[in-house]
């Protein structure tokens, strides 16, 4: 029975001993390291950043909505001036084609006839049947590619960073696509 008294006497303080040993190693492997809380904060940071931005984005929609509803308010509430009659009868003169919108001239539609005849002395390129206007009136018009004078943001163009001091020529850096 001695010999049991010792073995438990010995257990008790190896127990005791290799106590702080194993509470260290249980709480580095219960708690999460100090990298795994660094990026809990940033998720959660993050997290915060986008709730932000999106609960200012919601106030901003409803302030364009608010604006919208009052725009559509006032257009409603924008009174017509009620027509005279001086004013229907020149419409109605209008539809019936007797004459047009009364100006300081009062033409009728014989007048504008006469006024909408091609004269004599100008000359008209005769068309055929086959071909069409544009073909007959741009024979000797060119395309002619025109530099733009156009200073690009930085951070456009990546090329663009490297000259500053130039202007981006359209034609000179765009591969333009063959239209067929």
């Amino acid at each position: 029975m001695a010999a049991l008294k010792v073995l438990v006497g010995w257990a008790i303080l190896i127990g005791l001993i290799s106590l702080p040993f194993l509470y260290a190693f249980w709480r580095s492997w219960d708690r999460p390291s100090r990298a795994a809380l660094d990026e809990q904060d940033r998720r959660i940071e993050e997290r915060d950043t986008r709730d932000a931005f999106i609960r200012e984005e919601t106030k901003l929609r409803e302030q364009e909505h608010l604006m919208a509803l009052a725009a559509v308010r006032e257009r409603r509430t924008f009174a017509y001036d009620a027509p005279t009659k001086e004013g229907i009868k020149d419409v109605f003169s209008v539809l019936a084609g007797e004459k047009v919108r009364r100006t300081e001239h009062e033409l009728t539609i014989e007048q504008i006839a006469e006024l909408e005849t091609i004269p004599v002395s100008v000359s008209v390129p005769d068309i055929e049947a086959d071909e069409s206007p544009e073909d007959e009136l741009s024979k000797d018009v060119r395309a002619t590619p025109v530099p733009l004078g156009i200073e690009l943001p930085p951070g456009v163009a990546g090329a663009q960073r490297e000259r500053k001091e130039s202007s981006w020529a359209a034609d000179a850096e765009f591969d333009w696509p063959e239209w067929e």
